[in-house]
This record gives structure tokens, C-alpha cells and sequence, in this order.
């Protein structure tokens, strides 16, 4: 009896550990898949910003071409790259052209962050915004209400005149954003109409990354194809 009972507890420790080990390598999973996700943007953003400027009549042009690029991408791509996601991803190369600054915030933020925050006119704020969320790991509906409500304008006027600092709205972070998160799903192939259940999606992460760290390996940093030349840009690590 003593022995089954010392067996029972052995085995529920051992799957009490384990289920701490799958969580943590999903959340990895995610977190690496969302980094990717957004440096893609980023690069696409910073292709079409390139090709607007050798472009006649720039914003008609511009116009012209993320439509047709859109017209082109989405059938075999699906919705994440409709000429609204493109407008999104030209925005964020405009707002953050620097890739060090991205690549440095890109490891606590979502693509739904930097979305989010690409809407802020002012420069300096949307910067102080990337800088807080990051930081302190806002979740996305931390960073909407308090962009709705303007902390940061009120933030800076109570520092003009000497008064104290309002406290910024701050809701309990989700664990399962990324996993709750249709981006990641959408980034590795599943459209928003398909359905799939968590093990085709953990199996997709898998794949994705695999095939993702295969390349680095195969291919060898020091080749100077596009690919190589986005992974020595994008500090992962």
C-alpha cells in the first residue's frame, strides 16, 4: 500500500514537470513564431517603401501597387496579406525604420502591439509606447486602453508641470495571448475560414521552425542570399 502510494505521487510530480516543460517550449514556440511573423512585416513594409520610391506619381503609384500585390499574394498566402495588412506593414517600416529598434522590442511585443501603436501620430510617443509595453510586457489591451485614454499626453503634462504621475491602466497579462493570437495561425498557413485543432497548429510551429533553423544550417551565414542576409539582420536570440 505505502509503496503504490509513493508510486502515485512519483508519477504525478513527473506529470506536473512535464506539463511545465510543454507549456514553457509552446510559449517558446509562439513567441519565436511571432518574432519571425513581424520581421517579415517589417522586410515587406521596407520592400514595397523601396519600390514607392522609384515609382512615378508616389502615392498613386503606391496605391496601384499594394493592390496589386495584394491581388497577387492572397490566393496563396490567404487574408494576413490583403491591401489592408500591406498598408500596415508599409506603416510600420515608415514608424520604426530602424530594424535595431524593432529587432530590440520585437521579443516581448506582438504584430497586434506594433499595429496598434503604428496608428499614434506622434513620433516620440508611439516611440515611448514601444519602449513602456515592451518593458514592462503590456498585453495589447493594456497598450489599447491606454492609448485610448492618452496616457502619454497626460503623462507629459503632468511632467511640464510638476505634478505627479498618473498610474497607466494595467490589466492582467493572458498567457495564452500568443496561442489566443489568429497572427501566429495565420502566418504559418491557416486561413481565418479553416479550421484546426491545437495539435495542427503546435505541429505547424514545429515545422515552421525546423524548417526555418535547417536553412541557417544548410545554408551557412556567410551566403549572401536574401534569406541569410534577413537572419543576420534579425537578432532571434
Amino acid at each position: 500500500m505505502e509503496k503504490n502510494k509513493l508510486q502515485h505521487v512519483t508519477t504525478d510530480k513527473l506529470v506536473s514537470d512535464i506539463r511545465s516543460i510543454i507549456e514553457q517550449g509552446r510559449q517558446q514556440a509562439y513567441a519565436a513564431a511571432n518574432q519571425i511573423a513581424v520581421l517579415t512585416y517589417w522586410h515587406i513594409g521596407r520592400r514595397i517603401v523601396e519600390e514607392e520610391q522609384h515609382g512615378e506619381a508616389r502615392a498613386q503609384y503606391g496605391t496601384r501597387l499594394i493592390k496589386t500585390l495584394a491581388e497577387q499574394l492572397m490566393p496563396k498566402y490567404g487574408s494576413t496579406f490583403s491591401k489592408r495588412n500591406l498598408d500596415y506593414f508599409r506603416q510600420f517600416y515608415l514608424c520604426f525604420n530602424n530594424l535595431e529598434i524593432v529587432n530590440t522590442r520585437v521579443h516581448n511585443l506582438t504584430w497586434s502591439h506594433f499595429r496598434s501603436i503604428i496608428q499614434v501620430a506622434d513620433p516620440k510617443a508611439r516611440e515611448w509606447y514601444v519602449k513602456e509595453a515592451s518593458e514592462q510586457m503590456w498585453s495589447v489591451r493594456t497598450l489599447n486602453r491606454n492609448i485610448g485614454t492618452q496616457y502619454y499626453g497626460r503623462r507629459m503634462a503632468c511632467v511640464r508641470e510638476g505634478l505627479a504621475l498618473p498610474s497607466p491602466d494595467i490589466e492582467a497579462n493572458d498567457p495564452l495571448e500568443y496561442i489566443k493570437s489568429p497572427v501566429v495561425a495565420e502566418f504559418l498557413g491557416f486561413r481565418k475560414d479553416s479550421k484546426y485543432d491545437e495539435s495542427q497548429l503546435e505541429q505547424a510551429l514545429i515545422d515552421h521552425l525546423q524548417q526555418f533553423i535547417m536553412e541557417m544550417l544548410c545554408k551557412g551565414l556567410h551566403k549572401s542570399s536574401y534569406a541569410n542576409k534577413f537572419i543576420m539582420q534579425s537578432d532571434l536570440n
